[in-house]
């Protein structure tokens, strides 16, 4: 009886250390965008044209925001962009060599894909 309450255990365990694949952190590679003063932007990012007369690029990302937004603000501090936060951590300015740029990163609607426009910011 005690062995098979063991193996039980065990079981469980084991079950209990099994994780979520939609909240695992998806391994991302960045591409630098020589027009934007090489700001990485992910190598899976398309640019899409839906941007208004004060966007210098929109892309959308097929990451959820919850999974990609930290890790993109790991990166641009990574590489040695300054960042401070406009409006929650959505909105950040972003700074490296006297050049500043105004990130907006938003959920798509369709919650798989996070938006990411890039504007001037002086």
């Amino acid at each position: 009886m005690r062995l098979i309450c063991l193996v039980l255990l065990m079981i469980l365990t084991s079950c209990s250390n099994v994780t979520n694949s939609s909240t695992q952190e998806v391994s991302t590679e960045y591409e630098n965008v020589q027009e934007l003063n090489n700001l990485p932007v992910p190598s899976t990012a398309i640019e899409v044209d839906e941007k208004s007369a004060k966007d210098l690029k929109k892309y959308k990302v097929p990451q959820p925001f919850e999974n990609f937004n930290a890790a993109y603000q790991e990166e641009l501090k990574g590489e040695g962009w300054e960042l401070t936060e406009v409006e929650s951590n959505k909105v950040i300015s972003v700074e490296k060599n006297n050049i500043k740029y105004l990130l907006i990163i938003t959920k798509s609607s369709d919650s798989q894909t996070t938006k990411v426009t890039v504007r001037k910011n002086s």
